[in-house]
């Protein structure tokens, strides 16, 4: 499995991407805190983390899944906007 990391400007947001050498997806996940030493989550957020992860099953805000045409068309996108 191959992960790239995009970290937020502001250091409280995260967006992973995913994809499995045997799969032709690209999966995007959106972290919203604590993925790094500096911003631990105190006891009370790692609780309400928990407590969210066992009653949705998702760690992260969202998450999506993209294949060949939404990865050239996610590209595309962010090199129109980088312009």
């Amino acid at each position: 499995m191959k992960t790239k990391y995009i970290k937020c400007s502001c250091g409280s947001e995260l967006i992973s991407l995913e994809k499995w050498d045997d799969d032709q997806y690209i999966y995007l996940s959106f972290w919203e805190r604590g993925f790094k030493d500096n911003n631990k989550l105190t006891f009370s957020e790692r609780l309400r983390w928990c407590w969210k992860i066992l009653k949705s099953g998702q760690p992260f805000t969202d998450s999506i899944v993209l294949d060949s045409d939404g990865m050239d068309d996610m590209v595309k996108a962010i090199e129109e906007l980088k312009k």
